[in-house]
């Protein structure tokens, strides 16, 4: 069986709503100045998912993580 590369789609469970929802994610670099950056992820409308954006912005600046870090735990 051969499985092409769109077969593979990242899916995050939004429960913001109050109900569990799962969504299409995508990562994404943010540019908050010309040198800090993190990343996070975004669904198909391109809207940050609230919950992985809180975590992944607070482990960049609150925790003092590198932005590869963000980069790799998002991905």
């Amino acid at each position: 069986m051969t499985v092409g590369a769109s077969a593979y789609r990242p899916l995050c469970a939004d429960v913001s709503g109050g109900h569990e929802v799962m969504v299409a994610v995508h990562p994404l670099r943010v540019e908050l100045s010309e040198t800090l950056a993190y990343w996070t992820v975004v669904d198909e409308q391109w809207r940050p998912v609230p919950l992985a954006d809180s975590f992944l912005r607070d482990l960049r600046l609150g925790a003092d993580r590198a932005e590869g870090t963000t980069r790799t735990v998002c991905r």
